[in-house]
């Protein structure tokens, strides 16, 4: 789900698993020719950037404005800061990302 899809950058070369959030001025890029892996249901807050190559776990929250640049291995937390700093045990699966519903 792309919420605002203004200045997102995502490298090609980057893994975003299934049902993530991205929101506007979302950078997924390389550091030293290597890329992020971003696990299932992640939510990007606007203006986050995830550098290199981190692995970030499912159900994990990003906050606006953070900068990750170490791997995320806790499933369920949320992230904040500059750098990232877990703030809390509760992730995404606790406030699940909205799922567009299918038209019949």
């Amino acid at each position: 789900m792309i919420w605002h899809p203004q200045r997102i950058i995502i490298n090609p070369n980057a893994k975003v698993g299934k049902h993530c959030s991205i929101s506007s001025g979302v950078v997924i890029a390389q550091a030293h020719n290597m890329c992020p892996t971003i696990g299932d249901n992640v939510e990007l807050m606007i203006d986050c950037a995830v550098l290199g190559n981190i692995h970030i776990a499912n159900n994990v929250r990003i906050g606006a404005k953070t900068l990750v640049i170490k791997n995320i291995n806790a499933v369920n937390t949320t992230w904040a800061g500059i750098p990232a700093k877990k703030i809390s045990d509760k992730g995404a699966i606790e406030t699940p990302i909205p799922r567009p519903t299918a038209h019949l």
